[in-house]
């Protein structure tokens, strides 16, 4: 097992300060965080403090990215009346989530590769599969939501079309600029 990093045996309000000016400086300026850290009493190598640095912005990314997730699901619920907003939305993030794992079996891979480790071929094969089938099953989802939308659409074009000719009927249109009216409305799909 690999020794604990350096910046993880920080005490806590120490370590909590850096990762708040790591953010704060973009994840950059990694000298003169070393610097600091050696005139807290603490030396820290830049490269380490780099390799720390990097591990944190994945997981801000990360969070970032799930806070935009929320974000992106409560505007598809405020007005989502047949819930397929929700679901899209939904689809999406489970997708996201999914291909998260794939990084994730792909980093493990290469992280026993690289430690002389073994990875066993048939527990990989089968995480592929379950990974791969649930991916299959999401764009099954959103074809039938696709396929849903559209029929909807072609509902609301079918009633204002009746709307419409029943308004034209009204106003004495002919029969033939009847039709011609619905096949113009009817075409927009």
């Amino acid at each position: 097992m690999p020794p604990r990093p350096a910046v993880a045996q920080l005490p806590t309000a120490v370590r909590d300060e850096l990762n708040s000016r790591l953010i704060a400086n973009g994840f950059g300026d990694y000298a003169a965080l070393s610097a600091w850290l050696a005139d807290a009493g603490y030396e820290i190598s830049k490269s380490a403090l780099h390799r720390w640095g990097d591990k944190l912005e994945q997981e801000f990314a990360g969070a970032m990215a799930d806070a935009r997730r929320a974000a992106e699901l409560g505007r598809a619920l405020a007005g989502d009346d047949d819930g397929t907003g929700l679901r899209r939305a939904t689809t999406a993030l489970a997708q996201e989530t999914l291909l998260r794992v794939l990084m994730g079996l792909r980093q493990a891979e290469d992280a026993a590769a690289r430690d002389g480790g073994e990875v066993d071929p048939v527990a990989l094969a089968r995480s592929l599969s379950l990974v791969t089938r649930s991916l299959a099953d999401l764009g099954r989802l959103g074809l039938a939501d696709t396929k849903y939308a559209t029929e909807q659409a072609k509902l609301a074009l079918a009633a204002a079309s009746d709307a419409a000719a029943s308004t034209a009927r009204g106003q004495g249109l002919s029969a033939d600029g009847i039709a011609a009216l619905r096949a113009a409305i009817m075409g927009a799909l």
